[in-house]
């Protein structure tokens, strides 16, 4: 589901709160070196999402919110201001050459990285930590044996 925060619904806040958990405290957010993503380039989406995106040439930007139970992903379409809550555990991320995907509550969203590489990859690596912490390790690291 997507959101319109744009006049900040009190209902609608303590639902994305219940499905992420609240937002990380400032002392957290020091301690983690940040909890949100680089600027990230809007290039497809599901049809959920696009109908909430103004139809305009412009180019549209994302960013994505680490929460203790999920992410968010804000994007804002002339004057309203968007955000389509993931659970950690509904949540996918593929790489495709230099876009990534995001995959999850039955939409998708696939953006680039305006910045550099790098600043991407460990912000993945930060977000990947704290969904293995949550919903514990979901991937097979192997032994080699």
């Amino acid at each position: 589901m997507v959101y319109d925060i744009s006049y900040r619904p009190k209902k609608v806040l303590e639902t994305i709160d219940a499905l992420t958990g609240p937002s990380f405290s400032l002392l957290q957010k020091v301690r983690m070196n940040g909890s949100g993503s680089p600027r990230l380039l809007i290039h497809a989406c599901s049809p959920l999402i696009l109908e909430r995106l103004a139809r305009t040439d412009q180019m549209v930007y994302c960013s994505i919110e680490l929460r203790p139970k999920g992410i968010l992903v804000h994007f804002q379409s002339n004057l309203n201001v968007f955000v389509w809550p993931v659970a950690y555990h509904h949540l996918s991320i593929y790489q495709n050459g230099s876009s990534w995907s995001i995959h999850g509550g039955g939409q998708f969203m696939k953006v680039k990285c305006r910045s550099s590489e790098n600043s991407m990859r460990n912000f993945l690596h930060k977000l990947f930590e704290h969904r293995d912490r949550h919903c514990g390790n979901s991937i097979d690291q192997g032994t080699g044996s």
